[in-house]
């Protein structure tokens, strides 16, 4: 199975479709009578771009993004997806292992380089790096666990169902274990732990865009914009060297760049607005120059950036699959 298969876009707009007059799934877009109104859209938008602003800053000091895309995103995606998580957590919980790894790492690679403890310190940190090895998917796992706490209630992934999940993947731990994996995790986040992902802001955004302009399907774009998303992560790395190439100019970027590009590496709202101008280009491109306005004026970011980086995110589509737009 692919995690990001666009190729089925053009099916899920017709079952989607055909599901908006009847029972859709959530989340339901500007509902009559049951959404909220104009003020309180702006007040949630205004706290999100203050979160982002302040989730940019905080962040930029470790090397994050690191573990949160390619193989490690595509695995948690498949574990969210075994315990039939909502969509939300998966992102999540590809966020909280990326923070903890960066974290762990760091302080790990500082305390050997500072401690007169070791001799031979490339020795000790082999050896940390062949136990962290052993034990990624447990943390996989457990930031997957953390996520469905902070989701729902409902679909809380208990101790005994990682340890199920972990003993049919061919790996034993104790119920403690698992236990403790999950503790050092929330240790190393000093247990702040973030419950909004760059699908919060997509959702924000398409709430928006749609009690702004009617004539927007936010419903179908919701759909397009989560196989984006999925896109995104697994091609992370690969998406923000093509935007750092474009913003410095430059056709190969040096590490000192993208040290400095990490701060829009972790801006969510900028990458929540080119997916759906991404999302938009892909499902109903006679409405693309209207959603990419209504979406500068929301968001205040300018439209080059948006167009650029949508742009990029297309073109990735299509390189993971050709036939994306023969539908």
């Amino acid at each position: 199975m692919t995690l990001y298969s666009l190729t089925v876009i053009g099916a899920v707009i017709m079952s989607v479709a055909g599901r908006i007059f009847g029972s859709p799934p959530e989340p339901v877009f500007n509902l009559e009578g049951a959404c909220m109104p104009a003020e309180l859209l702006e007040d949630q938008l205004f706290i999100l771009a203050s979160q982002n602003e302040e989730y940019a800053q905080c962040n930029t000091i470790y090397d994050q993004g690191y573990f949160c895309s390619g193989i490690l995103a595509q695995y948690i995606f498949l574990v969210c997806e075994k315990f039939r998580l909502p969509s939300e957590s998966q992102f999540l919980a590809v966020d909280i292992f990326d923070k903890f790894m960066s974290r762990h790492l760091h302080g790990l690679y500082k305390y050997i380089r500072t401690s007169n403890k070791y001799a031979d310190k490339k020795e000790e940190w082999k050896a940390l790096e062949n136990k962290l090895s052993r034990l990624m998917c447990l943390r996989m796992v457990s930031s997957v666990q953390i996520a469905s706490k902070l989701i729902s209630h409902a679909k809380v992934v208990t101790i005994r169902k990682c340890n199920n999940f972990l003993s049919q993947s061919g790996r034993n731990y104790t119920n403690e274990s698992i236990m403790l994996s999950e503790l050092s995790i929330l240790k190393a986040l000093d247990f702040k732990v973030s419950s909004t992902s760059a699908l919060t802001y997509i959702e924000a955004l398409l709430e928006i865009l749609g009690h702004n302009d009617t004539m927007t399907n936010v419903k179908v774009l919701h759909d397009t914009c989560l196989h984006i998303l999925e896109m995104t992560y697994i091609q992370r790395q690969s998406v923000y060297e093509k935007l750092c190439c474009i913003a410095t100019g430059n056709a190969e970027v040096c590490h000192e760049e993208r040290v400095k590009f990490r701060t829009v590496e972790q801006d969510m709202m900028l990458l929540s607005v080119a997916i759906i101008g991404a999302a938009t280009y892909v499902t109903e491109q006679k409405m693309l120059d209207r959603v990419l306005d209504n979406l500068g004026k929301i968001t205040r970011i300018p439209m080059e950036d948006i167009v650029d980086f949508s742009t990029i995110l297309v073109e990735e589509a299509l390189q993971s699959n050709c036939n994306i737009l023969n539908f």
